[in-house]
């Protein structure tokens, strides 16, 4: 099975060329000190045992990818069950009254219009993995496998796993009424790193010349009347954020950039300015409602002037 992991993981990209014979190793070395056939699925116990073990005599940064190796080969091996297993019909009048009671178990807590899509858009994709099972056998380990298959064959990022994960806890806490278990051992998504399009203060100031005659910025009632979606009553809604993303696009070609550019531009650029105008990254980060300081460090690596701004009080 260790074997055939290697051609897995090769053919999906999932991990780097230089980690793959290591996840070997320490596959081995856990099956090994657990005394376990290496076709089978560790409990969650006996992995924390080899993982604690192993921190003795190795560094964080070692073990950190030996747990992301044990996690990938239990997807790897329950992906390997699935197909062997049997499939049964599957019952849509339960998964759509699942989907009628998430509803109004989202609504019952005032959560937005937009959540609500969400969720529901997820416990559809969520309804197409499990196929062969109705609501009522769902377990932790379902979620488990679902997460890990979208880290592993959609390569989506942490935030959007992030959000399948809260879609679907909502679902098992307050629809199903039942215990999650340890989702721990869920594949992780990987950043992906990329450095975010800046654009300078004078294109930014030729975007906005060019949207002035749409009113878009500053008109945000819609134009056409439509249903509201919760009461059915037909009135005029705010604009849709489509029409302003729409509208940028055209500004931007007017402009004549030919950066990648969208609304969302707007706050890299933002960002990237008051670094350079010497603003301190606590305050940036918390402008920008980062939890974490290393994702609003990102915007150092394309800053362009000095982003410390440090001056001596000598100066002063």
């Amino acid at each position: 099975m260790l074997t055939q992991l290697k051609d897995y993981l090769v053919s999906k990209g999932t991990a780097r060329d230089k980690e793959i014979p290591y996840y070997g190793k320490w596959l081995a070395d856990c099956y090994t000190a657990c005394n376990a056939q290496n076709s089978t699925i560790l409990s969650p116990q006996k992995k924390q045992f080899f993982l604690k073990q192993m921190a003795k005599d190795h560094e964080d940064w070692q073990v950190k990818p030996a747990d992301a190796a044990l996690r990938l080969y239990e997807y790897f091996l329950t992906s390997h069950e699935k197909k062997q297993s049997s499939v049964s019909a599957p019952s849509p009048a339960e998964w759509e009254t699942l989907e009628k009671n998430t509803r109004e178990a989202l609504r019952l807590r005032h959560r937005s219009y937009s959540t609500e899509k969400t969720y529901i858009l997820w416990l559809r994709t969520f309804r197409g993995f499990v196929s062969e099972k109705t609501p009522a056998v769902l377990t932790g380990r379902d979620i488990r496998n679902f997460l890990s298959s979208l880290a592993v064959e959609k390569k989506v990022s942490p935030s959007t796993q992030n959000q399948a994960l809260n879609a679907l806890v909502f679902l098992f806490r307050h629809v199903l009424d039942r215990d999650l278990g340890d989702l721990r051992n869920a594949v992780r998504a990987r950043y992906r790193r990329r450095l975010p399009v800046v654009l300078t203060v004078r294109e930014i100031e030729s975007i906005f010349d060019s949207m002035s005659g749409t009113n878009l910025l500053w008109a945000f009632p819609s134009k056409s009347l439509s249903v509201d979606p919760h009461s059915h009553v037909v009135r005029r809604h705010f604009l849709h954020p489509m029409n302003i993303q729409k509208s940028f696009r055209l500004a931007v070609g007017k402009a004549g950039i030919t950066k990648p550019a969208s609304v969302h531009t707007l706050r890299h650029g933002f960002a990237t300015h008051l670094l350079e105008n010497g603003y301190d990254i606590r305050t940036i980060q918390e402008l920008l409602g980062h939890a974490n300081l290393q994702t609003t460090m990102i915007y150092t690596h394309v800053a362009t002037k000095n982003i410390l701004g440090v001056k001596s009080p000598l100066d002063l």
